[in-house]
């Protein structure tokens, strides 16, 4: 049943690019609704390709946020940012995965990332291009689960990534996190664990005052962390805005973190 309505969803979504298309109001590069497994209506995503015809492509991939409860790539608005990454030469793509109360755990979470991996590969080989590499690009639970296939979930073997992630962006991430190992597959969920010497480049986006994940108990350790495994990263502090980064008085940080961002990509998209 999940697999025909995935279908039925992807069907009306191309129709309605169509009709937007008409108006002006969408790329033709824009594929909505793609199902990368068929487990979950929740396996899917949207791409946003970039002009480029053919030859090797970079890729940011955005995990939406939730507390791996709920959300959606749609209740996040990640749509604008896939075509922003586009327009930059990027491929653009925003998962949705398989959420806590779909049932699911987090090692199915993190096998959603993987499956999406795959699938975002076959889709730009089919438009004559191949992803040499990826950015993971997460908000809060998404940023977790960002961090935890990064930096420890794609070195177990078997669970190799499709497409070699150069780097992570990790917006308000909880990392000291411990979930309930009794489920199948269970993998150590702690970031604070997972750092090594040998983890991807990381932007941290963190605010001091967030009501959610604590500065003090998830960022403060997880710089020491990184300082003492020498793993590069850029670390953005904002003093006000809540989880959400919700402020007036500090949307110019919010370019600042960006240009961080984007350096990042100029460095390590090669």
């Amino acid at each position: 049943m999940a697999v025909i309505l995935q279908r039925i969803i992807a069907a009306l979504s191309s129709v309605l690019a169509a009709i937007l298309l008409l108006f002006g109001q969408a790329a033709p590069d824009v594929v909505l609704n793609v199902p990368f497994a068929e487990d979950s209506l929740f396996q899917m995503m949207d791409i946003a390709f970039p002009e480029q015809s053919e030859g090797s492509v970079s890729a940011v991939m955005i995990i939406h946020g939730g507390g791996w409860l709920t959300g959606t790539r749609l209740t996040h608005g990640h749509a604008g940012q896939c075509e922003s990454f586009a327009k930059r030469g990027l491929i653009g793509v925003a998962i949705d995965h398989r959420i806590a109360l779909g049932p699911a755990n987090y090692v199915d979470m993190l096998d959603d990332i993987g499956y999406a991996l795959e699938e975002l590969q076959r889709q730009a080989g089919e438009r004559g291009l191949t992803i040499k590499n990826i950015a993971l690009w997460g908000y809060s639970s998404g940023a977790h689960l960002a961090l935890l296939y990064a930096y420890s979930w794609q070195n177990v073997p078997g669970n190799e990534p499709a497409i070699p992630i150069s780097f992570v962006v990790a917006r308000v991430a909880p990392t000291e996190v411990n979930f309930d190992a009794d489920v199948e597959g269970a993998f150590d969920s702690n970031i604070l664990r997972a750092v090594h010497a040998d983890a991807p480049p990381t932007v941290f986006c963190y605010q001091k005052n967030d009501e959610l994940v604590d500065y003090d108990r998830h960022a403060v350790p997880m710089r020491a962390k990184l300082d003492a495994f020498g793993v590069p990263y850029e670390w953005v502090e904002f003093e006000y805005g809540g989880h959400m980064m919700l402020n007036l008085r500090e949307l110019p940080h919010h370019k600042i973190a960006y240009d961080k961002i984007f350096a990042f990509a100029d460095k390590y998209f090669k």
